[in-house]
C-alpha cells in the first residue's frame, strides 16, 4: 500500500455570525464612572468593541483591537451619553455587527438656582411659599429637598421636605415669628446629591407683643397738672415703628382725653392735665411689619392740683359773745 498523503483540516460552519450584547442594558443610567460591558457570540473568532457619543458611531471615542475576549472594562470620566457596539468575524469570512445600546453616565446633580422670596425678605404670614428654577440634569431630577433653619449654618433645621422633581415651589409651614433661612438642593434619578442653593433668608412677624407700662404706678396721686408717663422698651423681631398713647376720664376708654403716637425709640410721652380728675392711661406698640399689639394694662391716676375753698358757717362776722369758749363752723369741702 501507498504512504498516506499529507492530511487537511476542514472546518463545517452552518450557522451564521452573530453577536449578541450582554451588560450593560440598553438606556442603562448610572453614577458609577467604570463599566463592564459584555457579550456573547455564535461563530465568532474575534471581535472589536467601539464606543462613541452618538448612535451613528460617525466619531468612535474608544475601542479594543480585535480580541477572543467577550468583555472589556473602561471608565468613563465624561457625564455624557454614550453609544456601544461590538462587531464580531470568523475565520471564514462571516461577520456580524450588534444593534447600538446607549448608556448614561452622570456623576453629579446641579445646584438649584432660588427664585423668590428674595433674601431678606419680611412677611406677616406664617407660611411661606418658596421657589426656586428647573434643574437639568441628563438622567432627569427625581426629587428636590427644601430645608429651613433658625441659623445659617443650618445646625437648628425646623422644616424639611422632599418634593417631586417636576415641582419647583414648595411651602414652608410651621413657622413662628423669627428670622429663617432656607435653601434648596436637587436629586437625580441615579442619586446624585446636588450642592445647597444659596441660602436666603426671611423675617416672620405676626404678631406684636404686650407693652409693660413703668410708671407712674397705677393709683397714684399727684398735685401735678402735667406729668410724664413712661414704659419699657419692647423687642420685636421687625423692630417696633410706634407706640399709641391713650388717656380717657373712663376705664373702659368710652372718650378719650388725649392720643399721641410716639416713635418706636421713644419710651415714654407728657400729658396734661385738663381739670382735677381721675385718669386712666395705656399704650400699644406697632411694629415695622404694621401689627398692632393689644393694649397694655390699664392704670389710673388720680390728679388734684388745688383745694377748693372754704365755706364758714357760723358765727357770722362780727358776732359778739360774752363766752371765752366759741363754736367754730363750717361747711364740708368736697374734693
Amino acid at each position: 500500500a501507498g504512504a498516506w498523503s499529507d492530511s487537511f483540516t476542514l472546518r463545517v460552519d452552518t450557522g451564521p455570525a452573530a453577536v449578541t450584547l450582554m451588560s450593560p442594558a440598553a438606556g442603562h443610567e448610572t453614577s458609577v464612572t467604570t463599566i463592564l460591558f459584555m457579550w456573547s457570540g455564535t461563530s465568532i473568532d474575534t471581535y472589536v468593541w467601539e464606543l462613541a457619543n452618538s448612535a451613528a458611531f460617525s466619531a468612535v471615542i474608544d475601542s479594543t483591537a480585535e480580541t477572543t475576549a467577550t468583555s472589556v472594562v473602561r471608565t468613563l470620566t465624561a457625564n455624557d451619553s454614550y453609544y456601544w457596539r461590538v462587531i464580531g468575524s470568523n475565520a471564514l469570512g462571516g461577520a456580524d455587527t450588534s444593534a447600538a445600546r446607549g448608556i448614561v453616565v452622570d456623576t453629579a446633580a446641579a445646584q438649584v438656582s432660588v427664585v423668590s422670596p428674595a433674601d431678606g425678605h419680611e412677611t406677616t404670614n406664617a407660611s411661606v411659599v418658596v421657589s426656586w428654577s428647573a434643574v437639568a440634569d441628563s438622567v432627569g431630577i427625581v426629587n428636590y429637598v427644601v430645608d429651613a433653619a433658625t441659623d445659617p449654618a443650618f445646625t437648628n433645621t425646623v422644616f424639611t421636605d422632599t418634593v417631586s422633581g417636576t415641582l419647583t415651589s414648595d411651602t414652608l409651614t410651621g413657622l413662628t415669628s423669627d428670622t429663617y433661612y432656607w435653601r434648596v438642593r436637587a436629586i437625580d434619578n441615579v442619586g446624585n446629591i446636588g450642592v445647597p442653593s444659596v441660602t436666603r433668608g426671611v423675617l416672620i412677624d405676626t404678631g406684636v407683643g404686650q407693652v409693660g407700662l413703668s410708671s407712674p404706678a397705677d393709683g397714684a396721686q399727684t398735685t401735678l397738672s402735667t406729668f410724664s408717663l413712661q414704659w419699657a422698651t419692647l423687642y420685636d423681631s421687625a423692630g417696633i415703628d410706634s407706640y399709641i398713647v391713650e388717656v380717657s376720664k373712663s376705664a373702659g376708654f368710652a372718650s378719650l382725653e388725649f392720643a399721641d403716637t410716639i416713635d418706636g425709640a421713644e419710651t415714654g410721652d407728657t400729658f396734661t392735665a385738663s381739670s382735677a380728675d381721675t385718669y386712666y392711661w395705656r399704650v400699644r406698640a406697632v411694629d415695622a411689619m404694621g401689627n398692632t399689639g393689644a393694649n397694655s394694662a390699664t392704670r389710673g391716676l388720680l390728679v388734684d392740683s388745688n383745694v377748693p375753698d372754704v365755706t364758714l358757717s357760723s358765727p357770722a362776722d362780727g358776732w359778739q359773745t360774752t363766752n371765752t369758749s366759741v363754736a367754730l363752723s363750717w361747711s364740708a369741702v368736697t374734693d
